[in-house]
């Protein structure tokens, strides 16, 4: 009887801190605003997901292949594909993999940079660029079904410009303003599952309407979003966190001016150099936030080895899986169904009440040793039931990217999440960058002898390294190294004070 009453108050005592979480997120200012633009968002990529390769592999087909039958490349399967669109499709997933890499460099340059900026000059400025960038390439997208000689190179480099500011680095840095530190992974958390939410149906639309009506539905979803931030969106960085900032950056400059003006009297031929090498390095001098301590070296890597396989899964499995196991439209649909409802429900539901389980670094763990699984899946799949349940895996894997950001994020100040998050993802990129090409490298090689899914079987590796460093991370470093509160009294009680009252009240 005893045991029961006490498993009772435990279960009791969780239900109350995961009702109290969701108050916060609630009553936190701009969470969810982030949580609407997320949305809309990811609808608007959920929509044109399945219709993109087969739109490009149509496209280079007919522009480079001599293909040119009435009917669209995407109404052929398997072994009746024509010649021209299995070349049209092996040069789209080619251009995927570029393109890839182009966005994951600006990211990996720019990022750091904007990072710093918004810690400076606030949120919103970034959220509104960045939301810009996103409309760029569904506005293409229609634009190239309507111009039948346009090349996909102009899809494809509008496509690569959202990594001139990385979406979830101003979104997990706008939430770390403004939300207790014991509840940022289970934030980060609501706006992964905002962003699967938009995948769940949308794919779906591509079954009811064209593929012109779809991109254009696309386009004017990412239109709204970028209008909804211009106007709706609220500024959520302390006005003492930018005044403390821009007075350092001020500091700093003065500094920098000073040590310029000794080199141009002594040394006038290297003053220019001095002037041009500092303007290249700045992203690592942004970027050496991450070498603050052990922690967060080692988040850095895991994150590394996870966006390697990341980046190599989202940009190849598709062409992969409709090329070889014969998915369709509807199957892909279906797909993103199960996908995005598992999404869901870890992401927005079930990660709080895992974390008090488990712990962040025991769910980290889980979650990379579920990457290893699920790309071995993708490498061994041979009909689509063992597809479903890698996709549906992979969803669990995806947990690792909100306690990754939360983890750093707790080894930074208030004054610095903008940076650290902008740091994180630049190092992100640096593995988005190399992986597709490391993956389309293997496959050329492989796809004839081994067999095509041999490159997942590498990145079920490169995941396993992965959880060989997240399981060495020092968890009492973590605690050690978190910041309970900023340092400075009256921050302290803007961010804190009232979501403890909207908390407290509602309870």
């Amino acid at each position: 009887m005893m045991m029961d009453e006490v498993e009772s108050e435990g279960n009791d005592s969780r239900w109350t801190e995961i009702k109290k979480f969701f108050i916060s997120f609630y009553n936190s200012k701009g969470a969810i605003s982030t949580v609407i633009v997320t949305l809309s968002m990811s609808f608007s990529l959920g929509c044109t997901v399945a219709i993109v390769p087969e739109v490009l592999s149509d496209r280079y087909a007919r522009l480079y292949h001599g293909y040119d039958w009435t009917q669209p490349c995407s109404s052929f399967h398997g072994d009746l594909m024509p010649t021209g669109c299995q070349q049209g499709s092996d040069d789209a997933q080619d251009a995927s993999a570029w393109s890839s890499l182009l966005q994951y460099l600006l990211t990996l340059f720019l990022n750091p940079i904007v990072g710093k900026m918004s810690d400076i000059y606030g949120r919103r400025r970034a959220f509104v660029l960045c939301m810009f960038t996103y409309t760029l390439a569904p506005m293409l997208l229609v634009a190239m079904q309507l111009l039948p000689m346009m090349e996909p190179i102009w899809y494809y480099l509008a496509n690569s410009a959202i990594g001139a500011i990385s979406f979830s680095s101003i979104a997990f840095a706008t939430v770390s303003d403004v939300v207790l530190e014991k509840y940022r992974t289970a934030s980060f958390g609501v706006i992964m599952a905002g962003f699967y939410s938009g995948f769940c149906l949308s794919p779906f639309l591509a079954l009811l309407l064209s593929h012109i009506q779809v991109s254009i539905l696309s386009a004017v979803l990412t239109t709204a979003a970028f209008l909804y931030t211009l106007i709706c969106f609220s500024e959520t960085l302390p006005d003492s966190v930018r005044e403390r900032n821009r007075q350092e950056v001020a500091d700093n400059n003065e500094e920098r001016q000073e040590t310029s003006t000794t080199i141009a009297r002594s040394h006038p031929f290297f003053w220019g150099f001095h002037r041009i090498l500092m303007g290249l390095t700045r992203p690592l001098r942004e970027m050496s936030i991450l070498n603050r301590d052990r922690v967060i070296r080692m988040v850095a890597w895991a994150s590394f080895f996870s966006s390697m396989v990341y980046a190599a899964d989202s940009n190849l499995v598709l062409f992969y899986i409709e090329e070889y196991l014969d998915v369709r439209e509807e199957d892909v649909a279906y797909q993103f169904l199960a996908m995005g409802i598992a999404g869901v429900v870890l992401q927005g539901f079930l990660l709080q009440p895992l974390l008090k389980c488990f712990g962040d670094k025991g769910l980290l763990i889980i979650a990379f040793c579920s990457g290893t699984t699920h790309n071995l899946l993708y490498g061994l799949a041979r009909e689509k039931r063992t597809l479903y349940a890698a996709l549906c895996l992979s969803q669990l894997t995806k947990t690792n990217t909100p306690i990754l950001a939360s983890l750093a994020s707790k080894d930074a100040s208030a004054y610095e999440q903008g940076q650290l998050q902008g740091a994180l993802y630049a190092v992100n990129a640096l593995g988005g960058a190399i992986g597709p090409l490391c993956m389309q490298f293997i496959y050329e090689r492989t796809k004839d002898s081994i067999g095509p899914g041999t490159m997942f079987i590498f990145a079920s590796f490169l995941y396993f390294i992965g959880t060989t460093i997240v399981i060495f991370i020092p968890a009492d470093e973590v605690a050690e190294n978190s910041w309970p509160s900023p340092d400075d009294s009256t921050l302290g009680h803007e961010i804190e004070e009232p979501l403890l009252e909207n908390s407290d009240d509602q309870d």
